[in-house]
């Protein structure tokens, strides 16, 4: 992997983005995500630089986590399936809303996270324009059990240190949270 060539590296990650982010009509789903997701290793990397492409290639290459991000891509455009501007997705909404609950240690299956599972429900509700009901709560559980993966986190860390970027926030820890909060409100049958 670290004698692979500038060609040989943007094909592997090339077909995992296809893999990832191009619907079966041949036609991107998220080109400007494609373009934030790839790697670019410099010309001189760093020791850090070369250790992170070597994992993120190993990720890239993964079967499961190609099929895990590729459901994940394809749920969020299930959710906003009415062409319009960009939209946070259900990730990018429990992230927003969970980090006060993280910082102050509030208990996701006591009553006090009650107003954040509401938050979060409204909002997703709206941005895919659907009601509160049991139905949009499985939808949800559904796409954040699949966004439960630390690799996704792993896989951003690993493009930061390759691209040079900040490391953003890890989203496992909120969505991990919202999890035990959604299905501590839910009945049994459902969770």
């Amino acid at each position: 992997m670290a004698q692979l060539t500038s060609h040989e590296r943007k094909q592997l990650v090339g077909d995992f983005l296809n893999v990832v982010f191009v619907d079966p009509s041949d036609q991107p789903t998220y080109p400007g995500v494609i373009v934030s997701m790839t790697p670019e290793l410099p010309d001189e990397p760093t020791i850090e630089q070369v250790e992170a492409w070597l994992e993120l290639a190993e990720l890239c290459r993964d079967p499961t986590f190609r099929a895990s991000m590729r459901q994940l891509a394809r749920q969020h455009a299930a959710d906003h399936d009415v062409p319009a501007l960009p939209r946070p997705d259900a990730v990018a909404v429990v992230r927003d809303a969970v980090a006060p609950a993280l910082a102050t240690r509030l208990d996701p299956t006591g009553p006090e996270a009650d107003p954040v599972v509401a938050a979060v429900i409204n909002r997703y509700a709206s941005l895919c324009d659907r009601p509160d009901d049991t139905a949009l709560r499985q939808r949800l559980l559904e796409r954040l059990t699949l966004a439960n993966d630390p690799r996704r986190d792993r896989y951003l860390d690993l493009l930061s240190v390759i691209n040079g970027w900040s490391s953003g926030v890890p989203v496992t820890p909120a969505v991990r949270w919202f999890l035990q909060a959604l299905r501590a409100g839910m009945p049994e049958s459902a969770r």
